[in-house]
């Protein structure tokens, strides 16, 4: 089902190389092998019919549970194969040349080469970037030791860099350290890492808890707690004792750029550097530009992203940034259904089949219930357009059903370890659920349409500079399914008209800020469109938000 890399000698073993020779002797093994000439075709009972049909049907299952059948690649290999065991090698090979030219004339091959291509794109330097080779930091100070901020570290130290990881906390120090060779362990196992590569990435943290000389740090990356006036005292002190090279960066998943940098001497330096949890696993990294960060430093920043692997995508400061604002609407609408009646289960199947790699109930359980709902009502009333949460999260909170952390959230994680329930006693909390109205289909379409509406209002706000930027992020920050391509790319294929009339209609029968946004109607005429003036009333009020 998916690519696996292997040494030579599990290839080997496998049947999928016949030999292995240095370098040196390539030539005349080659020679050897063109003397010995083909090898004769060995008759096994797995080839004989209908073995190789019943052990394709077996396979069939396992490759459907997988896919949920948004990939038809694994199946037509599937098909060919077994078909190859019984058929003549020339038709054999005539089916193989069919089934690889309908793949690659379909819609999902040609959203994967697009996400591709967009991927490679964003690597290489842009117009912004074009302004001689930006200088590479040689020693990083990452501020907080918590899942951030050791994922940070880690990611920094594997990539050659000298890391300091500063926290105040000292078992919080140790824990964030435990997390970060358990990571490496974990490199090695799968061969990512050598031992020695994996000692000497080790060897570049230096943990510490007492002041930091900031004569030599070239980049600070604080992760610390998502509190504004603690961000502003501790990046602000550290900015005083900097050398004037020295880039500040916060990993800030929601709070402004620009009210994080108002204690700062020079806040052109600032700029937001958002990383996405775990670190070492999403590729995604937005790199926020505030109203006062300039040019420079945002490149500098996009040359760091390049340079440890990351694939960087600049946004502007805005509520939400990109991925969390065009998410949340997606999990507020996902708690509505379960308030209005609709079970649990269905609620996150529905996502699955969609493509999501989990449903929105059980994402809202391993980020936290009282995060979720902090994170949710706070861009509720800082963005006109985004539906406020029913009261089921605050009684969860209430009861102590915070999720994964406290065992129980929507979900019963006491149950199954890796594979909860979903939580029985939580109609009773609650008081809701068990009542089930809707089809799939409408209760997808409130999802699914509510985070397209929201990338178009990005789109029409200017918090990228394109379509194509919105769709590279939600794939690669919140696992929206690479098949479809991304939530605008998922409008077009589902055809912009027919994606307005069924907002407009839930708008007019379930809620007002289903409303579609005006992007919309101008991708349908010119598949492109670019807005630079918020259309989007913000309110004044602060955020307090936790990363996640």
């Amino acid at each position: 089902m998916g690519g696996r890399a292997h040494t030579h000698r599990k290839a080997q073993a496998l049947g999928l190389l016949d030999e292995t020779v240095q370098p040196g002797n390539l030539m005349e093994a080659a020679e050897k092998r063109i003397h010995i000439g083909r090898r004769k075709r060995q008759v096994h009972f797995s080839n004989i019919h209908p073995i190789p049909f019943i052990v394709a049907k077996a396979i069939q299952r396992r490759v459907n549970a997988y896919t949920r059948g948004n990939y038809p690649a694994p199946l037509k290999a599937l098909q060919v194969t077994r078909n190859s065991l019984v058929l003549p090698r020339s038709f054999s090979l005539k089916q193989e040349k069919k089934a690889f030219l309908e793949l690659a004339s379909g819609g999902v091959a040609e959203n994967l080469v697009r996400l591709h291509f967009l991927r490679e794109k964003a690597r290489k330097p842009s117009s912004l970037r074009r302004q001689g080779r930006q200088p590479l930091p040689r020693r990083v100070l990452v501020m907080g030791a918590g899942v951030m901020g050791s994922g940070i570290a880690q990611w920094f130290s594997s990539r050659g860099f000298q890391v300091i990881l500063k926290e105040v906390h000292r078992d919080v120090l140790a824990k964030g350290m435990a997390s970060i060779r358990a990571s490496y362990g974990t490199a090695v196992r799968k061969k990512v890492f050598t031992r020695s590569q994996a000692r000497q990435g080790l060897d570049r943290i230096t943990p510490m808890t007492s002041e930091v000389s900031m004569r030599n740090v070239d980049l600070v990356i604080e992760a610390i707690v998502e509190d504004l006036e603690t961000k502003r005292q501790v990046l602000s002190q550290l900015e005083a004792r900097a050398p004037s090279h020295t880039l500040f960066a916060t990993n800030t998943s929601a709070l402004s750029i620009m009210d994080i940098g108002t204690s700062f001497r020079r806040p052109d330096r600032l700029v937001g550097m958002h990383f996405f949890n775990p670190v070492h696993r999403m590729p995604l990294l937005e790199i926020i530009q505030g109203g006062q960060t300039s040019r420079r430093s945002v490149s500098r920043a996009l040359a760091i992203a390049r340079k440890i692997g990351k694939v960087p995508i600049r946004v502007r400061d805005r509520p939400g940034f990109l991925v969390n604002r065009i998410l949340l609407p997606g999990m507020i609408e996902a708690v509505h259904l379960y308030h209005e009646g609709e079970s649990i289960s269905a609620i996150d199947r529905v996502m699955s089949q969609f493509g999501m790699p989990m449903g929105p109930l059980r994402l809202i359980d391993e980020v936290g219930v009282d995060v979720s709902r902090h994170v949710a009502d706070d861009l509720a009333n800082r963005l006109s357009t985004i539906n406020q949460l029913p009261d089921t999260l605050t009684k969860m909170v209430e009861n102590g059903l915070l999720g994964r952390k406290s065992g129980m959230g929507f979900y019963n994680h006491e149950s199954a370890p890796g594979k909860p329930a979903p939580n029985t006693q939580l109609e009773e909390i609650s008081g809701t659920g068990g009542n089930p109205q809707l089809d799939e289909q409408a209760m997808q379409d409130r999802m699914v349409l509510s985070m397209v509406n929201e990338a178009a209002r990005c789109l029409e706000e200017g918090v990228v500079s394109s379509e194509q930027e919105i769709d590279l992020a939600m794939v690669l920050g919140s696992g929206w399914a690479p098949f479809g391509g991304g939530p605008l790319r998922h409008a077009k294929t589902r055809g912009i008209p027919a994606v307005i009339y069924a907002l407009n209609h839930m708008a007019r029968t379930i809620s007002p800020h289903f409303k579609p946004s005006p992007a919309l109607a101008i991708l349908e005429g010119e598949g492109k469109v670019m807005f630079s003036t918020p259309k989007t009333k913000i309110s004044p009020r602060k955020s307090h938000v936790h990363s996640h």
